[in-house]
């Protein structure tokens, strides 16, 4: 075994620890969102719906129209690679 066989690159530990605290923020904001949907009656589509125009809108207003419509071109071409 090479030295550098165990050695774990800190950038990329650093990286998936962010990407699983974001996923974990996504996955309670949506379970908060679909319980309040649910408990409302409103259809989780609808929500969703409106809740992606508002985000959108406010990166809009805080990173740029530009960034906003390339967040949403990268979620359209990932839904477009899984139909």
């Amino acid at each position: 075994m090479r030295p550098s066989d165990n050695v774990v690159d800190f950038r990329d530990f650093q990286h998936s620890s962010r990407q699983a605290e974001i996923d974990d923020i996504g996955a309670r904001a949506f379970i908060y969102i679909r319980d309040s949907a649910t408990e409302k009656n409103i259809p989780i589509k609808d929500v969703i719906a409106e809740h992606i125009l508002g985000l959108s809108t406010v990166i809009a207003a805080v990173e740029g129209e530009v960034e906003a419509q390339s967040i949403l071109r990268n979620i359209s071409e990932l839904l477009n690679k899984r139909t």
